[in-house]
């Protein structure tokens, strides 16, 4: 079966998206807990100072993925 470009292009950010959030979550200082954290959290460089890159970097990759080609 072949898969269209754009549904390849979709998983891909996404995947790329979890990966660099995963990273981030292991690097956070104390353990995650979605009823005492939000997901901003995770990029926040009080909460968050040695996985913060990772989360905004992944957050920056995965929002000029999803650019339209102009």
């Amino acid at each position: 079966m072949k898969w269209p470009m754009s549904s390849v292009a979709g998983m891909t950010v996404i995947i790329l998206y979890c990966v660099f959030t995963f990273s981030s979550l292991v690097l956070f200082p104390t353990a995650h807990n979605p009823i005492t954290n939000w997901l901003s959290d995770v990029g926040n460089s009080l909460y968050n100072p040695r996985g913060v890159i990772l989360y905004n970097l992944g957050c920056i990759l995965t929002g000029i993925a999803l650019l339209p080609n102009v």
